[in-house]
């Protein structure tokens, strides 16, 4: 069962949304200039540009996209690489459990969204999502950055992420489960 039909993965959803992150008051008003990866991860942490362009150094591209009627353009990676990078917990007992992962992408003003592993891979949604840097050769203002996420193929704009603080990745498996495996 995922997430949309399984009552008990809907209450998990919604307790991680409602909820700040662990550490709230420092994700919200951090300075640092990084954003944390936690949850159903191996290697949670903070990432920074700098550790974004040196680990990911192969996926960063140049994407062209419009927000509010204006065209822009910004340097980025894949949101799916950074998670990957964080190492899913993924359980290969259990059939295509990387289906089973949501990650909730909070920025530093509170505001939260959600989106599955599954429709950012390309052998399923293939949805672009992105990590961005930089608006037009231009580092991000301070609210919006350090990094914000850009859904180009969004048709409303309301799943981008502005001053990204936060992303935490939920197994909805191991939510869903009285006995998590």
């Amino acid at each position: 069962m995922n997430c949309l039909t399984n009552k008990a993965g809907i209450a998990a959803l919604l307790a991680v949304l409602a909820a700040p992150p662990a550490g709230a008051a420092g994700a919200f008003t951090d300075a640092s200039g990084t954003f944390s990866v936690t949850g159903a991860v191996i290697r949670a942490g903070a990432w920074s540009v700098p550790r974004l362009c040196h680990d990911l150094a192969g996926d960063v591209r140049t994407v062209r996209y419009t927000l509010k009627g204006s065209h822009h353009v910004a340097h980025c990676v894949p949101l799916l690489a950074v998670l990957l990078a964080a190492g899913p917990r993924i359980n290969p007992q259990i059939k295509h459990h990387i289906l089973q992962f949501v990650v909730i992408a909070r920025g530093k003003d509170g505001y939260a969204v959600a989106f599955s592993l599954a429709e950012m891979q390309s052998m399923f949604g293939h949805e672009a999502v992105w990590v961005a840097w930089d608006r037009d050769g231009e580092p991000l203002s301070a609210d919006e950055g350090p990094v914000e996420l850009l859904v180009p193929g969004d048709v409303k704009a309301a799943r981008w992420v502005h001053g990204l603080a936060a992303l935490t990745v939920v197994d909805e498996a191991r939510a869903a489960s009285p006995n998590p495996p």
